[in-house]
């Protein structure tokens, strides 16, 4: 097996950033196209920034930094600081593989992540047979290469809307269905959006 450890820091203040979720994510060529996929082993920062991901499988790796980590316990990103994919420092598409050998420790020192002002996104669920008191599970993805990474998750009560904040620029999907429902007759729908440096409002039709 193998293993990485860092630390995760204020770019301007080089103060370390307690509670930074981080997930190992393992990239790969699959009939010519990169894909990328969880190792499941996400984890947060200590209180001193530092992260250990041990019992790795050796391979090429990326770090979703300040994500919402859906490989283990779900934690709400850091208000203020965007979800960067490390090496590269924005999105997927940008991102550089870095490998990690067979029985190797490998540390690679301050990933740096810088605090600015970001966007919410307001989502309404309409249409459907949703009554009072029910809610519509409500998923933020976005996509790499052949596959989706979770975002965020919230719940849309009926006829209320439901606000992802801090949300990192870029292309989303947004999904929701009615998990109440018998799955054969599930109510669903989702919708694309791109999230500027603005406030989105964004409706999913089931």
């Amino acid at each position: 097996m193998a293993a990485i450890s860092g630390r995760v820091v204020d770019a301007d203040t080089r103060e370390p950033l307690a509670g930074e979720p981080v997930d190992p994510l393992l990239t790969s060529w699959v009939r010519g196209r990169r894909e990328v996929r969880t190792a499941f082993k996400s984890v947060i920062t200590d209180k001193d920034g530092t992260f250990s991901l041990p019992g790795l499988r050796p391979g090429d790796y990326v770090l979703d930094i300040n994500s919402y980590a859906a490989a283990a316990k779900p934690v709400v990103p850091k208000a203020g600081y965007p979800a960067i994919v490390w090496p590269g420092g924005s999105g997927f598409e940008s991102s550089v593989p870095f490998n990690v050998g067979y029985g190797a420790t490998l540390n690679i020192g301050d990933i740096k992540l810088e605090r600015r002002d970001l966007p919410s996104l307001t989502v309404a669920v309409t249409g459907g047979q949703c009554v009072a008191g029910q809610t519509y599970p409500v998923l933020l993805e976005q996509f790499s290469f052949s596959s989706f990474i979770v975002r965020g998750v919230l719940k849309a009560s009926c006829g209320e809307t439901a606000v992802f904040d801090h949300v990192t620029p870029g292309e989303y999907e947004i999904s929701a269905e009615a998990s109440w429902q018998e799955e054969q007759k599930r109510e669903l729908g989702s919708v694309f959006v791109h999230i500027g440096k603005h406030n989105k409002n964004a409706t999913v039709h089931v």
